[in-house]
């Protein structure tokens, strides 16, 4: 009968029904078999079902492994760039999460397989030379991001000059002559940063400090 043909348990419980399932499958696959069609549907549909999930349990590491590895996106690398490269320039912090691009490349080669030698040197080298391509491009945005905030630093510190303090007076008794006319070659006074006009300016430089 078929419940002779079972496993007895050994400890193991999710292996064990996994292993009579697929004792229990043969002989309701087989000719001889009295099960209907429509039941057979049923009890196939449920039992895969109870198999998936017990090897959720006791094979997660295998199942991570074949389906979740990232091994694969490095017949898609091209692709893989052009996110890489979106993501330097994206919103909301994405470009802090840039650099975890490059841990895809410790999976590059797992895809190297002993049949074909030339593999192992081949997927080196372009995994190396992608690297510093990817590291390149993060240190340009690195150096376009310094270079704006040190020229904003530039320009305070000169506004923190004391020729500045003293080209202020001078505007200041100029226009109290003048009767309330500007005068036109006069610098922007300490602190004009800070007015509502300038606000889109301070909004970038934190923006800059963010990233």
């Amino acid at each position: 009968s078929l419940c002779a043909k079972l496993e007895p348990y050994r400890g193991d419980i999710l292996m064990t029904i996994r292993l009579n399932w697929n004792r229990a499958l043969v002989s309701l696959l087989s000719a001889q078999s009295q099960v209907s069609k429509s039941a057979l549907e049923d009890i196939l549909r449920t039992m895969d079902m109870v198999v998936h999930h017990t090897k959720l349990v006791d094979q997660i590491d295998d199942f991570l492994e074949r389906f979740a590895s990232l091994k694969h996106l490095w017949w898609y690398r091209q692709h893989l760039w052009t996110v890489f490269d979106g993501s330097l320039r994206g919103r909301e912090g994405q470009p802090l999460h840039c650099m975890s691009f490059l841990r895809v490349f410790n999976t590059f080669s797992h895809n190297m397989t002993p049949f074909t030698p030339t593999e192992r040197t081949q997927i080196g080298s372009e995994a190396v030379d992608q690297v510093n391509k990817w590291l390149g491009r993060v240190m340009q945005i690195i150096e376009s991001y310094l270079g704006q905030v040190g020229s904003h630093f530039v320009d305070l510190e000169r506004q923190h000059a004391p020729v500045e303090a003293a080209q202020r007076m001078l505007q200041v008794m100029e226009v109290s002559r003048a009767k309330g006319r500007m005068h036109q070659n006069a610098t922007a006074p300490p602190g004009h940063e800070s007015r509502a006009s300038n606000r889109a300016q301070l909004e970038k430089l934190r923006l800059l400090e963010k990233a």
